[in-house]
């Protein structure tokens, strides 16, 4: 029965302007098994059996190779039903397949960063890349998987030279983190020589709300290196502005 299913995907790849050794490595053959299935004439059973409908294979395996082509007929707008149908294979593995395509083509290419400069500041703005992943949901498929930019580990982050760059006599550190990393980014305050002394709060408009809570805020924590005071006091520690590109602030 496999094997008669094999034969029936291998002829409806032909049909489709497949060559006779791309077919062969899409069933697992060889391609003088292809030819021998092309040129033998079909008995009446055959016939018959062919006109019933396949049972979509969950063994089948389909060559990386030919991942490109499910993409783009997916892109041209064919349904994930009639893709898996060709292939013989179920809708489910016919997504999984385009979404892997997917990732791989949107994946950003690498970034040379620029070096420090060798100068120290009053003051210190650090946005890092939190390791965080984006989602992809399957209601907005072409948001893209992939974020805009490289994130950093945590010690990475916590390696950046911020002693080296902030003037010990007196620097403020503004140091931007999502909820999930707060707790780090107080610890990596400790490593920086930072003392600590409040949170602002960023208001979004809206946000997820991947569990429980709607996570429609943004924290950066302030803190001094030295003794440098204030230029203007009593401003508000929460702030509202409106989301842009992602991180964009």
């Amino acid at each position: 029965q496999n094997k008669e299913r094999r034969r029936g995907v291998a002829l409806s790849l032909l049909e489709q302007g497949k060559t006779q050794e791309e077919a062969g490595a899409i069933v697992g053959v060889p391609q003088r098994t292809i030819s021998d299935w092309k040129q033998k004439k079909a008995t009446n059973s055959e016939i018959a059996n062919a006109c019933l409908p396949v049972v979509p294979d969950q063994r089948l395996s389909i060559p990386k190779a030919e991942h490109k082509n499910i993409y783009s007929r997916a892109q041209k707008g064919e349904t994930h039903e009639k893709i898996a149908a060709d292939y013989k294979i179920t809708r489910q593995r016919i997504s999984k397949i385009v979404q892997q395509e997917r990732k791989r083509l949107n994946k950003p290419e690498p970034v040379k960063t620029p070096g420090f400069p060798e100068k120290i500041f009053s003051c210190i703005v650090v946005d890092p890349p939190w390791p965080v992943k984006k989602i992809e949901r399957e209601e907005r498929p072409n948001q893209g998987p992939n974020l805009d930019y490289a994130t950093m580990t945590i010690k990475e982050i916590g390696n950046l030279p911020i002693k080296k760059l902030a003037d010990q006599d007196g620097c403020h550190i503004y140091l931007w983190t999502t909820h999930k990393y707060l707790p780090s980014a107080l610890e990596i305050f400790k490593n920086w020589g930072v003392k600590y002394q409040c949170l602002l709060t960023w208001v979004k408009p809206t946000g997820m709300t991947p569990f429980t809570w709607m996570y429609n805020t943004e924290q950066v924590l302030f803190g001094r290196i030295g003794d440098l005071d204030l230029e203007k006091y009593g401003i508000k520690l929460s702030f509202e502005a409106p989301t842009r590109e992602h991180s964009r602030k």
